[in-house]
């Protein structure tokens, strides 16, 4: 806890969107509550929304998904002037981030040194497995959200795609979930 306390006090410092620490408290930390949504809980609602189309309708999924790419350039730069290190979140998925005019990050006892595109692949396969997974509408949007992550964030798109499928693997097996060879040719083929 005194690991993630510190991120945020020192993401806290920077323009970075995070919630003010309150206390620290053996091994919890007691911190501003942010009211709204997590991305997680707004993109499953758009896509329940929005999922009955042909076409799928991802307008506002993407400006969603923008404010989390925009939340991550901000945390990469920050903590990378704070620390002279590539740190990344570690354990990064949708929930983790909640929108109110902006987005705020709210979890940081994962962060490390690594590389960017960890955080992203681990990104999107979380995104494309979400229950339900791999829809028609989490296949268009994290292939908007890759090439957006690609763009923003400067990454190696061999190595985030390696990534990204090594954490669908993983998450495969932890779910019972089956990826089957057409369904890997669909999702390369999209990238």
């Amino acid at each position: 806890m005194a690991v993630e306390a510190e991120m945020l006090f020192q993401l806290r410092q920077s323009v970075l969107p995070v919630p003010a620490i309150y206390k620290v408290v053996g091994n919890g930390i007691l911190m501003e509550f942010i009211n709204g949504p997590t991305v997680l809980d707004y993109l499953e609602w758009q896509e329940k929304t929005h999922f009955q189309s042909k076409t799928p309708y991802l307008d506002p999924a993407v400006k969603a998904i923008d404010l989390v790419i925009e939340w991550l350039v901000c945390f990469y730069e920050t903590t990378a002037a704070i620390s002279d290190r590539q740190m990344i979140l570690g354990n990064i998925n949708l929930r983790n981030f909640i929108i109110n005019w902006d987005v705020f990050g709210v979890d940081f006892e994962d962060c490390r040194e690594g590389c960017r595109e960890e955080d992203a692949g681990r990104l999107c396969a979380f995104t494309l497995t979400y229950s339900n997974p791999y829809t028609l509408w989490k296949k268009s949007l994290v292939k908007i959200m890759m090439e957006r992550l690609l763009e923003e964030l400067e990454l190696n798109r061999g190595q985030l795609i390696d990534i990204f499928f090594n954490e669908l693997e993983m998450i495969n097996k932890r779910r019972g979930l089956r990826l089957g060879s057409r369904w890997v040719e669909e999702i390369i083929g999209t990238f």
